[in-house]
């Protein structure tokens, strides 16, 4: 497989205007499942383009093992993309959809049954293979997309938006199909979403992305639990971070923010917890309970919070309940730039 790296890269559709990606400098290792997600418009997916040689880089280079890319027209670049849309040739069989890259490059016959074959092993698709894209549900022919890939066995997986044609249940299963294919495969893949369910569920890292601009590039854990600025505190986590205004001893103007999970109702403070608790204060004004738990949000002075029930009970629209966060799990940001403040 390969190893890709953007090394301040940035791309201007029109001169003098702002870049739609700004000096992007990032690595992705060898087999590394690396997903980047960010809100519409946020360049991921231009980034995306850049490395298949869909759009050419205004400055900077794009490298791939080393080799720089930049002028290297994209059937030489050894890359195989997956796009939102199956774009599956509706007159063909799954087999000849799969093998048709193969045989335009005159790939021996033999050889072609062979990868086909075994692309949709891995994708438990073979009893698919002589069925048109017609006969087949949107999960199948999401399979034959990407079995169409690995049958070229490229350098470079690069995925587009590849499932949010899926109702939500079937997302879910994808997910996981392409979590054990990333295993099976040893490859390396570029996984573009604005899903951020998808980026935690799937990515060994996620790169996160506003205005053409890399905020974060760390693993799910760590940009959970130490998010570099108030943007990626409140995009990645459902529900999303609170972030309310406060004050610092020395540094009177800041954001505090606390994850939904850690401001936690409690209709008794426990003793033990008073020297190390903030409290807020705040009216009932709607309900979130998606079976395994109980989200509140209130209406405070700070705006509105959410918390989490604690005990499982649903409280009475418009009564007034205390929420309590521990001090260890308040984040800090700075009000003006939003980036994050030392604990």
């Amino acid at each position: 497989m390969a190893r890709v790296v953007f090394d301040h890269v940035s791309k201007e559709y029109t001169r003098g205007a702002p870049p739609v990606v700004r000096d992007l400098s990032l690595a992705i290792e060898d087999r590394e499942l690396v997903v980047v997600v960010g809100p519409s418009g946020c360049g991921k997916s231009t980034a995306l383009r850049m490395i298949a040689g869909l759009e050419a880089i205004t400055r900077g280079s794009l490298f791939i093992d080393a080799e720089r890319m930049n002028d290297v027209a994209p059937k030489d670049r050894d890359v195989a993309m997956v796009f939102q849309s199956y774009a599956l040739y509706p007159h063909m069989t799954c087999f000849e959809n799969m093998a048709f890259a193969l045989e335009l490059r005159r790939v021996p016959r033999a050889e072609i049954a062979r990868r086909v074959q075994e692309a949709a092993r891995v994708l438990a698709i073979e009893p698919l293979l002589g069925r048109r894209p017609k006969e087949l549900s949107g999960g199948q022919r999401q399979r034959v997309a990407i079995g169409r890939a690995i049958v070229r066995e490229p350098r470079v997986f690069l995925m587009d938006e590849p499932l949010s044609n899926l109702d939500a249940k079937l997302r879910t299963t994808m997910r996981a199909e392409l979590k054990r294919l990333h295993r099976t495969l040893g490859a390396t893949i570029v996984y573009v979403t604005h899903d951020q369910t998808e980026a935690m569920t799937l990515g060994d890292r996620i790169c996160v992305m506003r205005d053409g601009e890399l905020l974060q590039m760390d693993t799910p854990e760590a940009i959970y639990e130490r998010p570099a600025s108030a943007f990626v505190a409140t995009f990645i986590g459902v529900p999303p971070m609170n972030i309310v205004s406060g004050e610092i001893v020395g540094r009177p103007d800041a954001l505090v923010g606390v994850r939904p999970e850690h401001l936690a109702i409690e209709r008794e403070r426990e003793s033990e917890s008073q020297s190390e608790a903030v409290e807020i204060e705040g009216d009932v004004q709607l309900i979130d309970w998606s079976g395994a738990e109980i989200f509140v949000h209130l209406a405070t002075s700070f705006g509105t919070v959410i918390a989490r029930s604690l005990d499982g009970e649903r409280p009475a629209l418009g009564s007034r309940l205390r929420a309590l966060a521990r001090e260890r799990h308040l984040h800090f940001f700075d009000a003006a730039t939003e980036r994050r403040l030392p604990s």
